[in-house]
């Protein structure tokens, strides 16, 4: 008996916890209708990826209207909770009520009190950046590294807050295609 207490006690204290995170990668898409050709460009991201073993095979929506859907995915709420009802600002869409009251405890900053590196580029929300909305000034809570839209999508042409500062950008398709700037930032960041 003796014997077994310390062989179980040497296994118990021998035993190491390590705890590994995760690396996440959040790929959110857009426009996908069929109707429209919004399948189009995701051949080639299926080719890049699905080759390796990740497909995209299905696919869920809280809402079909773009703001209320992203405001979904960043809360892990429904509409009728998040508030956020159609793509205006009045309508719920990064206002500053939505600010307030729905950011704050949005999964970016879930993912920082777990310790999480946290890196956004692209579209937040429709009317992110606008002056009504704070700005390119406002960074969502929980993001370390802040490269958000203003506005609704574009590739060329557009404005980004970087981490708080507004970027201009052309149409030179060397430097300004906003996917390609987007893999810039983040190796950059890495």
């Amino acid at each position: 008996m003796l014997v077994l207490t310390f062989t179980l006690l040497t296994c118990f204290s021998i035993r190491e916890t390590v705890s590994v995170k995760s690396n996440i990668v959040f790929v959110l898409t857009d426009d996908q209708d069929l109707m429209l050709g919004g399948q189009i460009p995701i051949v080639k991201t299926n080719k890049l990826i699905g080759d390796k073993g990740m497909l995209f095979n299905s696919m869920y929506v809280a809402s079909p209207l773009c703001c209320p859907s992203r405001s979904s995915i960043l809360t892990g709420k429904y509409v009728s909770s998040h508030k956020a009802y159609n793509n205006s600002i009045v309508g719920g869409c990064s206002s500053p009520e939505w600010q307030k009251t729905q950011e704050v405890d949005a999964f970016p900053v879930y993912m920082k009190k777990q310790s999480y590196t946290t890196f956004f580029a692209g579209k937040y929300l429709n009317q992110y950046g606008f002056p009504a909305t704070g700005g390119v000034l406002h960074i969502p809570p929980g993001w370390d590294w802040w490269n958000g839209l203003v506005g609704n999508s574009r590739y060329y042409n557009y404005h980004l807050s970087v981490n708080g500062t507004k970027e201009a950008h052309g149409s030179d398709p060397d430097n300004d295609y906003l996917t390609d700037l987007i893999v810039r930032y983040y190796i950059k960041r890495r």
